[in-house]
């Protein structure tokens, strides 16, 4: 398995080079290396590459044309981009009560790695410890990344489930630019706060209007904003802020029939409210 980081077009090649010495190879010049890498992917099999983070079509495509064209393995790109071209795509929807109580549970220390399933789990935790496992799943929206750092957190600090829970209810914009912050977590992503500020203003950079409805979005409901709150704007100006939106995964666009809506993750809603607060 080989880890490329493709956050830019400059790490993307160089990541992507720093491939070369991994698999044997010593050439010192980035063009060379990148030329062995391929080299190596067209004449061995049973390998997944994975570009990671490639947030936006035009990485997407850049980490296409490094790949060689008959190559022997698999390949997957991890992105929040929601247009990807010719890349076929599969949505990854946020976690269930249960199976984010099951990855939060493992993923704090508090039952052991090779407990996979919430059968296994359950009797090895008080009846207390997985309600509040999942109370807490729950206000977090069920979010991946947001559980991961929830987990880290207790493992660090110790605090426990209700700890955690109490904590995030009392001040979550807090909580959610938390990694633990006792131990250096080099390999680890963002905090989520941070995460979702940096897409903010990437699609603000994009489109003022973009963050506009962002910062409406905060003040509604979560689910069901109906577009129609923006009828009054030029038709391409809102495309634009709504795809920005999208690509950085702000917001899911939904249509019903005649009805056109989008939702936004509320935790979401917790850093803009918390930026404008600021």
């Amino acid at each position: 398995m080989l880890w490329v980081l493709s956050d830019g077009k400059d790490l993307l090649r160089s990541s992507f080079a720093n491939l070369s010495p991994l698999l044997g190879f010593k050439a010192e010049k980035q063009d060379d290396q990148i030329l062995a890498v391929q080299s190596w992917l067209r004449h061995n099999d049973g390998w997944l590459l994975i570009f990671d983070n490639a947030e936006t079509l035009e990485l997407l495509n850049a980490a296409k044309e490094l790949l060689p064209v008959d190559g022997k393995g698999h390949v997957l790109f991890t992105t929040r981009a929601q247009a990807t071209g010719q890349i076929a795509a599969v949505s990854v929807d946020c976690f269930d009560d249960e199976t984010g109580s099951v990855f939060l549970l493992r993923r704090s220390k508090w039952v052991a790695a090779d407990l996979a399933t919430a059968e296994e789990i359950r009797p090895q935790v008080s009846a207390t410890d997985w309600q509040t496992a999942n109370e807490l799943v729950h206000e977090l929206g069920g979010l991946a990344l947001a559980i991961d750092q929830a987990g880290a957190y207790i493992e660090q600090t110790e605090c426990g489930m209700e700890g955690y829970l109490s904590r995030y209810r009392t001040n979550a914009a807090a909580m959610l630019k938390e990694r633990g912050g006792f131990v250096h977590y080099k390999d680890h992503p963002e905090a989520v706060y941070r995460t979702f500020l940096l897409a903010a203003e990437n699609a603000k950079s994009r489109s003022e209007l973009a963050y506009e409805i962002l910062l409406d979005s905060a003040l509604l409901h979560p689910d069901g904003i109906s577009e129609k709150l923006y009828a009054d704007c030029e038709p391409l100006e809102l495309d634009k802020a709504l795809a920005a939106l999208k690509d950085y995964s702000l917001i899911q666009r939904v249509q019903e029939g005649q009805k056109r809506f989008f939702t936004v993750h509320r935790l979401i809603q917790v850093v803009i409210l918390d930026v404008c607060d600021g």
